[in-house]
């Protein structure tokens, strides 16, 4: 799997669904992919070409638009799932689904849904470590799963 060329297409959601400006879940998995010799890119797509559409959508945008210039992509969502303050300290919670296309078949290899808890001192510092901690998980994930 390392050797086909992947592109990346995941954005980072507030808990009512809308995009924010993190990209850190993205960040994990690519730096951890990297990090194993996946060849692996960020693609260029907007949040809606990915957010609330069926996989059926999904798969024929990435083949229109990347067809013949990558193998598979991955993609999904990533949002805050919830949010508590404990003394001085926030706790956030992110909930991933992600999935692995073949962009030619349109063929979903890998579907996973993770969640991931982590906190910080103040909320900025909670949600960048919660949704790069999940990013770094479903990265694993994939590299175990994915042949």
């Amino acid at each position: 799997a390392g050797a086909i060329e992947m592109g990346i297409a995941i954005f980072d959601l507030d808990a009512s669904g809308n995009p924010i400006a993190l990209t850190e879940t993205s960040s994990g998995i690519l730096e951890e992919l990297t990090g194993a010799n996946f060849k692996v890119r960020s693609l260029p797509v907007a949040v809606t070409s990915i957010n609330g559409r069926t996989d059926a959508r999904v798969a024929a945008f990435l083949k229109s638009n990347f067809g013949g210039q990558l193998k598979r992509a991955v993609y999904g969502t990533a949002r805050i799932s919830d949010h508590q303050q404990d003394g001085d300290f926030v706790i956030i919670k992110v909930t991933g689904s992600i999935k692995v296309v073949e962009i030619e078949s349109g063929k979903i290899l890998l579907s996973v849904t993770k969640s991931k808890r982590a906190q910080g001192t103040n909320t900025s510092t909670a949600l960048s470590s919660a949704f790069k901690k999940l990013g770094e998980d479903i990265a694993t994930y994939i590299l175990n799963n994915l042949r």
